[in-house]
């Protein structure tokens, strides 16, 4: 199934029941299960089902891994997020 409002991605990332997508800006959109503030949008709640901006402060987005219930990421400057 396509992705709806998804284009130029770069890179996927998913786990157990939340999903990133790196675009070309280095910039991120996030989706799914965010109970414990995973999508890194500022909020919490049981699920977000449309891809939706992530936090801007980790563009340019370097590299991430992910947790059951975290994500850390590592900026273009070396700066890291959890």
């Amino acid at each position: 199934m396509k992705v709806k409002n998804v284009t130029q991605a770069r890179a996927a990332f998913a786990s157990g029941n939340y999903s990133f997508v790196r675009l070309a800006d280095d910039s991120l959109l996030a989706w799914g299960q965010n109970v414990n503030g995973q999508l890194a949008m500022g909020f919490t709640v049981q699920s977000h089902p449309e891809p939706t901006a992530s936090s801007a402060e980790v563009a340019p987005l370097s590299s991430m891994g992910m947790g059951a219930t975290h994500v850390i990421a590592v900026r273009g400057d070396g700066s890291v997020f959890a």
